[in-house]
């Protein structure tokens, strides 16, 4: 309470005293410097004192960022209707025409003080709000940042089938502009025979959501924006944001798998062709330490030439086969180096007892991981 006139200030402490915890002050300054010790709910002052008016008071406390939200209640004798506009202009809460009644006093001083708590409430739960808002900026801030860095191309999508987030490389495998996937829907990159039926398996994904690789045994594909389909591996795995399930669904393009693939078929293939319809015996035999040159697989014109089944040739010895004469003084096939080609003589023995000579050649082929035949 600011007041200079001494009966009135004594007057306003015994009408006061017992509701409100008071502190009492002469002239404005010495107010002031009151009130930024004590920090009030709030300011009661004169308008008319000779060293600091209540006017320049108010000025004071509104600069004060310490002050600045304390309610000031302003009592005056000055009528004037341009001197309350002025007042309430530079931050006046209100003012009291003297005389004025001690109810007329405390009812404004307690509706000033309900306001005040409102706004102090209202403050508080702005600022916690705009402090939850900067938090929940951070970690979106920093869930892209991390998204970005998925090593794969990823998409998120929700339950409605519509893609919320795509990192720049699904964006750039499938040939959109940052930003085209969201809020498309996911079956646009599916070919179109398989969209009406990715609806339901997707909803069904849903009903137990967990990470598992999609379409597994299938060769799955993804419609790129030029309408070509890639060939593609998907992986799906639940995510919950909100409360709401959503689908994390990581592609990988495996197109240069699949021709490495079709090109080994088609060299197994060639390979089947050439062994099997070849009019001459080819014969396999396994290398390795300790193998002792046994058949892996033989042709059935080989089969033919000694009399014995395909399945009862492999893995007999090869030497079984072969006249002792002529491997007593034969080079093994172990101790040939890959590369080297040998031709000569030899004679095999047929099942029912009798030798044919034949006219062979030999060649040593050897793996990358060592193995040799």
């Amino acid at each position: 309470m600011v007041e200079d006139d001494l009966d009135l200030r004594l007057y306003l402490n015994a009408v006061l005293r017992d509701t409100y915890s008071l502190t009492l002050t002469a002239d404005g300054s010495e107010g002031l410097a009151s009130a930024r010790v004590t920090l009030p709910d709030l300011i009661l002052t004169d308008l008319g004192m000779p060293i600091m008016t209540g006017e320049e008071l108010l000025a004071e406390v509104r600069a004060d960022p310490t002050l600045e939200r304390i309610p000031v209640l302003i009592l005056t004798g000055d009528g004037d209707h341009a001197t309350r506009a002025r007042l309430l202009g530079h931050g006046a809460s209100d003012y009291l025409l003297k005389p004025f009644h001690s109810e007329e006093l405390r009812a404004r001083m307690i509706k000033m003080l309900e306001h005040a708590h409102l706004v102090e409430a209202l403050t508080a739960q702005a600022l916690a709000e705009s402090q939850l808002r900067s938090e929940a900026q951070a970690a979106e801030r920093r869930w892209q940042l991390l998204f970005e860095q998925i090593p794969d191309p990823t998409l998120v999508v929700d339950a409605a089938g519509t893609v919320v987030q795509a990192n720049q490389r699904v964006e750039t495998l499938l040939g959109y502009a940052p930003g085209d996937l969201v809020g498309q829907p996911v079956e646009m990159l599916l070919p179109e025979a398989m969209r009406s039926h990715h609806v339901q398996l997707r909803n069904g994904y849903l009903q137990t959501p967990r990470t598992r690789s999609m379409g597994a045994g299938l060769e799955l594909s993804a419609r790129t924006l030029a309408g070509e389909l890639l060939p593609v591996e998907v992986s799906l795995a639940p995510l919950v944001q909100d409360g709401r399930t959503m689908v994390v669904a990581t592609l990988r393009d495996v197109s240069s798998r699949r021709r490495m693939l079709a090109a080994l078929q088609a060299s197994e293939e060639r390979f089947s062709a050439t062994f099997e319809g070849a009019p001459s015996g080819i014969a396999l035999l396994d290398l390795r330490p300790g193998a002792e040159g046994t058949y892996l697989d033989v042709n059935d014109a080989f089969a033919e030439l000694v009399g014995v089944p395909r399945s009862e040739l492999v893995g007999l010895r090869s030497s079984e086969l072969v006249h002792p004469a002529d491997l007593a003084g034969d080079e093994r096939a172990e101790s040939l180096s890959p590369g080297i080609h040998r031709v000569g003589e030899r004679r095999f023995r047929h099942r029912d007892g009798h030798y044919v000579w034949t006219r062979f050649s030999q060649s040593v082929v050897e793996l990358e991981d060592g193995e040799r035949f």
